[in-house]
């Protein structure tokens, strides 16, 4: 590459070509800024609808399963145990896909997202 003459590198970076590359630049990284933060904000919209329905799942189930207690004599069949120990483990797995995501969350420092995360395992350990 040739060298440059002083005043000809000057003029070459205070240039009105020079000037548009640069804004061009600024506002594609603008640009890819909003778009990251669009996928973030769509992930934790996916993963607090996840958790919202199956919270309500387990809401139904356990409405059931204290129809099923009220209508018994007082025995517990194995099947009901089942049922309880599906909705445990059905809380548990988004447990910790939830704590999977806050993880995430944080080794890319979105901390509003980690915040929003946190509150929804928040929100469903309260259920407990």
């Amino acid at each position: 590459m040739s060298k440059w003459e002083k005043e000809d590198k000057g003029i070459y970076e205070n240039s009105e070509v020079m000037m548009e590359f640069e804004k061009l630049i600024l506002s594609r990284c603008v640009q890819l800024k909003d778009i990251y933060k669009k996928a973030q904000d769509t992930k934790l919209e996916k993963a607090t609808q996840d958790a919202k329905e199956l919270n309500q799942a387990l809401k139904e189930v356990e409405t059931t399963s204290k129809n099923v207690f009220s209508a018994d004599d007082g025995e517990v069949d194995s099947e009901e145990e089942n049922n309880d120990d599906f909705e445990i483990s059905a809380k548990e797995e988004v447990l910790l896909e939830l704590e999977k995501l806050a993880s995430d969350a944080l080794d890319a420092r979105n901390m509003p997202l980690l915040y929003k995360i946190e509150r929804t395992i928040s929100e469903i350990t309260e259920d407990e």
